[in-house]
C-alpha cells in the first residue's frame, strides 16, 4: 500500500516519539513513525535507568539537561500521563584529581547556568548516605534537583498527544530501503509498501548507522555499545528516598527501584551484533564496588538482569539535524547514554529545525557542536 507523509521518523523509541509530537503539534500533522519492533519503546529505551542528571562535561549536554528537566516537570501536567518523576537528586563522586577537576568545571558551568549545584568534600556524603566509605574519594558535585522518571510512560504520553494531532505509527515495520532522486530523499520501502516523503528523520537509536548507510553514508560515526543493569530484592538497608549515586572511577551506580535497587558497573562493550545477553559474572564486579562503598550491601541480593545498547559518538554528545549532501535527512541519534533524559528537548529541536529553518540555534543554544558537520572537518 503506497501512502505519503509530511515526514516519516525512523525509531519509535523515547527520541522519536518526542520528534513525532513537536512535529505533529507544530503543524505537520501527517507524520509517521516507523518501528521495527512490534511495540514503541522496546529497545534502548526500555533498557534505561531513567536518570536526568547535569554531571556533564560538554557545555551543550549541561543545557540540553537544563532544558529536558523542565520538560520533566511539566510533563505530567501537560499530557495528563504519569511518569512518576522522583526528584532524589544526584550525586558523582571524583577519586582522581582528573575527575575533581572535571566535577569543578561542571560545577561552574552550572551555577552560571542557574542551576542548584553545590560541590561536597567527602565527609559530607554521609549526610545524604548513611553508611558511605568514602576512602579513597576527593570530592562530590550534588545537583538536588535532579532525578528519575518512567521513559514507558513517557513514550506512552507523547504518542497519544502525536495521534491525538493526527500522527501515525507503524510497527512491527522496518525501512527497507530510501527512495531518492539525485541527492533528494523521496520516500521510503517497507515491507507495508512505500511511503512517500520528502523528510525522514534518523532516530534509530543504536541501529543509527544501519538507517544512515540507507542514505547512502557507509562510515555514520556511531557505534552501539552493551551495558547492564541489575535489580536486587526488596531491601531497607538503603532509604527510598537517597540520590541517584554514581562513582566515576571505578565505575558503578544505583538507584532505589521498587523497593530494592536498580545498578550497574556503567561498563561499555563495544557490541554491532545485537547480542544482549547478561554476562552473569559482571554481578561479583559489582558486588565488590558497592561493598567496597557501602559495606552494608553485601548482604544484597540479586534478582533479575538486562542488557540494553548505547548509541555513542567519538565525542559523546549527539547528532541533531540535517546531513549536508543528502537533502531532507536529518539526524537526532548519537546520545551516548543520555537519549532518554534528553528526549524532551530533541523533539523540540528537531522539530524547530525543520518549521524554522533555523539549525545554527535553538533559544540560547548553540547547535553546531551537535551537527552532523563537525565529523567532517578535517582532523590537524
Amino acid at each position: 500500500m503506497t501512502q505519503t507523509a509530511d515526514a516519516v521518523i525512523i525509531g519509535g523509541g523515547i527520541v522519536g516519539a518526542s520528534i513525532a509530537y513537536h512535529l505533529a503539534s507544530g503543524g505537520l500533522k501527517n507524520t509517521l513513525v516507523l518501528e521495527k519492533q512490534p511495540l514503541l519503546g522496546m529497545g534502548s529505551s526500555a533498557a534505561s535507568a531513567g536518570v536526568i542528571y547535569h554531571h556533564l562535561p560538554e557545555k551543550v549536554n549541561l543545557q540540553l539537561s537544563r532544558k529536558s528537566l523542565r520538560a520533566l516537570l511539566e510533563f505530567e501536567d501537560e499530557f495528563e500521563t504519569k511518569i512518576d518523576f522522583r526528584r532524589s537528586g544526584c550525586i558523582q563522586t571524583a577519586g582522581t584529581p582528573e575527575d575533581m577537576s572535571v566535577l569543578r568545571n561542571i560545577h561552574e558551568e552550572l551555577v552560571g547556568m542557574g542551576v542548584d549545584a553545590r560541590l561536597f568534600k567527602p565527609a559530607r556524603l554521609a549526610e545524604l548516605l548513611p553508611g558511605i566509605v568514602a576512602d579513597g574519594l576527593l570530592g562530590a558535585i550534588y545537583t538536588p534537583n535532579d532525578g528519575y522518571f518512567d521513559p514507558h510512560g513517557m513514550i506512552q504520553g507523547y504518542a497519544a498527544a502525536a495521534r491525538r494531532l493526527g500522527a501515525r505509527f507503524l510497527t512491527s515495520t522496518p525501512a527497507i530501503c530510501f527512495m531518492k532522486e539525485g541527492n533528494r530523499i523521496i520516500g521510503v520501502k517497507t515491507p507495508a509498501g512505500n511511503i512517500f516523503t520528502e523528510m525522514v528523520i534518523n532516530a534509530a537509536g543504536p541501529a543509527a548507522a544501519e538507517v544512515a548507510r540507507l542514505a547512502g553514508i557507509p562510515d555514520f560515526p556511531v557505534v552501539p555499545f552493551k551495558r547492564q543493569i541489575f535489580i536486587t530484592a526488596p531491601t531497607k538497608i538503603i532509604p527510598a528516598d537517597v540520590p541517584f549515586y554514581f562513582d566515576k572511577t571505578p565505575p558503578f551506580y544505583f538507584r532505589p527501584e521498587s523497593g530494592g535497587l536498580l545498578m550497574s558497573i556503567a561498563e561499555l562493550w563495544e557490541c554491532r551484533n545485537g547480542d544482549l545477553s547478561v554476562d552473569w559474572s559482571s554481578v561479583e564486579i559489582l558486588a565488590e564496588r558497592a561493598s567496597r562503598r557501602f559495606p552494608h550491601m553485601n548482604s544484597l541480593q540479586i534478582m533479575r538482569g538486562w542488557a540494553g545498547l548505547r548509541e555513542m559518538t567519538p565525542d559523546n554528545t549527539a547528532i541533531l539535524g540535517p546531513v549536508p549532501g543528502i537533502s531532507g535527512f536529518f539526524c537526532a541519534v548519537g546520545f551516548s547514554g543520555h537519549g532518554v533524559m534528553h528526549a524532551p528537548i530533541t523533539g523540540r529541536i528537531i522539530a524547530s529545525m525543520i518549521l524554522t529553518g533555523n539549525v545554527e540555534h535553538y533559544e540560547e543554544i548553540d547547535l553546531a557542536p551537535l551537527r552532523y558537520e563537525r565529523f567532517l572537518q578535517p582532523k590537524m
